[in-house]
Parts: C-alpha cells; sequence; structure tokens
C-alpha cells in the first residue's frame, strides 16, 4: 500500500465516525418505537376461553415475542457501533500530541472547516494543514479481530 493509500485509509477511518453516530441516533429511534410498540401489544386482552387450538402462544404474544427478539437484535448492533465509535477515539487520543488531537477531533469528528478550526485553535491554516499531516502519519487504525 503506497503512502497516499494509507493516510486516505485513515481519513476514510475518521470519516466514518459520523455515520456511526447517526446510525446509533436511529438504531435508539428504532428501540423506543419497537417497545412502544410491544407495550401496546402487551395491553391488549383477549378472551380466555379456549379455541380448541394446540398453538400454545396466542397471535398477541407471537408478536410481542417477535418484537422482543427485534428489540435484542438493535441493542446488539447498537453496542457494536458505540465500539466502533469508542474505538475511532481513542486511536485518536493515542497520537499523543494534544494539537493533533483536537485537530482530527475537531476535523473529523465534529466535521469543522480547517478555517473554523484555524480561529478556535489559534493556528493559521497552513500550520494547521502541516499539524494534521503529521497527526495523520501518527494515527494507529486498529487491527480488525
Amino acid at each position: 500500500m503506497t503512502d497516499g493509500e494509507l493516510i486516505q485509509e485513515k481519513k476514510d477511518y475518521l470519516y466514518s465516525y459520523k455515520p456511526i453516530e447517526r446510525r446509533i441516533r436511529q438504531i435508539e429511534e428504532d428501540i423506543t418505537r419497537l417497545k412502544l410498540e410491544a407495550d401496546g401489544a402487551r395491553a391488549i386482552q383477549y378472551s380466555d376461553m379456549p379455541k380448541g387450538s394446540m398453538n400454545l402462544q396466542s397471535p398477541q404474544e407471537t408478536y410481542v415475542t417477535m418484537l422482543e427478539k427485534a428489540i435484542v437484535n438493535r441493542i446488539k448492533a447498537k453496542a457494536e457501533l458505540v465500539q466502533k465509535r469508542e474505538e475511532i477515539k481513542q486511536a485518536i487520543h493515542e497520537i499523543g500530541n494534544a494539537d493533533m488531537e483536537c485537530l482530527l477531533e475537531y476535523k473529523y469528528l465534529d466535521r469543522l472547516k480547517i478555517k473554523q478550526i484555524s480561529k478556535m485553535m489559534g493556528y493559521e491554516r497552513t500550520q494547521l494543514y502541516r499539524i494534521h499531516e503529521k497527526a495523520l502519519e501518527k494515527l494507529e487504525i486498529p487491527c480488525e479481530k
């Protein structure tokens, strides 16, 4: 892999942070919706009168069970995404230079422009580009397990 390809891979890795955050929020909303739907389905009362069927679970219970499984699956997916998000933050913090770490967080996690970052950090844009280049060189992408 060339240096340019490696730097691009690091940028792509850092840029994946925002979509991960969006997906986490979307899953949280989905979990909330599914819980409300399950609670509503549990509230429906059916007659206790036997119907002659050998089915041990009513359609309502089957539906609630399906919703609960969907909730568990969403929680697992969210946990994986939270782990990836924290992994990105940890990779940045392992650089060991406050300016480099701040710059990468502002640029990739907060998605600020260099002009904005320049004002916030008190550096000229050209200096920030040099810091950015060095930060990307120092950044280590964790290996997939």
